[in-house]
Formats: C-alpha cells, structure tokens, sequence
C-alpha cells in the first residue's frame, strides 16, 4: 500500500464518480488502478463528517492512509446531494453551494488540526453542467 499518495474524501454518489476519478487524475497525477488513491466515500460525505459520533472513523482512515505514504487529501463536495435533501432542498444556489462549503471548511479545520504539517489539503466543489447529470465542472473551495 505504499504507493498511497492521495486521500479522496467524498460522496458515495454514483453520478460523481467519474468526476472526482477524472479530476485526481487531471490535477494530481494520482491514479486509483495504480493504487495511489485511497478512497473515503459515503453518503454525503461532507455532511457525515461534520457529526461529532461519526469523525472518528474519518480521521482514523486519514491516519492510515497517511502512514502509508499520503501527502495530499482531496475533499470533495457536490450539488443536488441526496444526503442534504437535494437541490430542491435549498432556497436557491447559492444557499445550496455555501452550506456544502461551510461543512467542507468543517472537515478541513479538522483534518489540519489533526495531521498538521503531514497533508496538503485541497477542498473542491463538483458541479453540473445545466440541465445535465454531468458534475464535470470544477471549483476550487476557499
């Protein structure tokens, strides 16, 4: 396992699979068939992690993933999730968008907190092309 060299926190979501593969490919040269990804996905991902009971087993697989040679953690956030409701969910947007990155900041809070100076983390929101079920555009959270 010592190839591990990129943590992808995530959805489970079928629809952004292939995003968030593409995108650790693109921007990071990591390649799971090559083993160099280490996965971390559930249902919503972001919204489980930001629960106090559930954000020890998150970072006990950030540990591991560390320890077997990770230096970068990927956390990814999407719209229309199902764990929050869906779009449909949100007054608009722009509500939907900064919730999800509001729990991102969460994760990331903890995440550096936890492994300071061991992991460059990235935060990054998938979206999709309108009026498709295409999450192929990319946008870097701050």
């Amino acid at each position: 396992m010592n190839r591990v060299r990129v943590i992808k926190i995530g959805c489970s979501d079928p629809r952004i699979q292939i995003s968030m593969r593409n995108y650790l490919e693109k921007f990071h040269d990591a390649f799971e068939d090559r083993q160099e990804v280490f996965p971390i996905l559930n249902a919503g991902g972001q919204r489980n992690f930001t629960a106090e009971h559930q954000r020890i087993p998150f970072l006990s697989q950030i540990e591991i993933a560390v320890n077997n040679g990770a230096h970068t953690c990927v956390i990814f956030a999407h719209e229309d999730c199902g764990a929050y409701g869906g779009s449909g969910n949100f007054q608009n947007l722009a509500d939907e968008r900064q919730t999800y990155v509001n729990d991102v900041n969460t994760i990331a809070r903890y995440v550096e907190s936890r492994f300071a100076g061991k992991l460059k983390i990235q935060k990054v929101m998938l979206m999709r092309k309108p009026r498709t079920e295409d999450f192929s555009r990319f946008e870097t959270i701050n």
